[in-house]
């Protein structure tokens, strides 16, 4: 049993930054300060807003948050899902 005027255990690495388990989960973390765009055009998709950011659309596509279908684009699963990410 410890004693009361111990200080509490510390774990090792306590003091290293988390992991950046984010950019593991978060298709669009690899972008930086352009994934805030890229999320927003996956809003506007998402709302089937008529005017959607097409320079977007390439790299939406390859990541496979997006699909064509009859020549518009919509979300995937994976797509809705990085639209609503915190």
């Amino acid at each position: 049993m410890e004693n009361e005027t111990d200080p509490p255990a510390v774990l090792e690495n306590e003091t290293d930054p988390p992991a950046p388990l984010e950019k593991q989960t978060d298709p669009l973390a690899q972008f930086g300060l352009d994934a805030i765009d890229l999320r927003w055009t996956l809003k506007d998709i998402a709302a089937e807003r008529s005017l959607v950011n097409k320079q977007h659309l390439p790299q939406l596509l390859e990541l496979g948050l997006v699909e064509m279908r009859e020549d518009v684009p919509h979300l995937t699963i994976a797509g809705q899902n990085a639209t609503w990410k915190d």
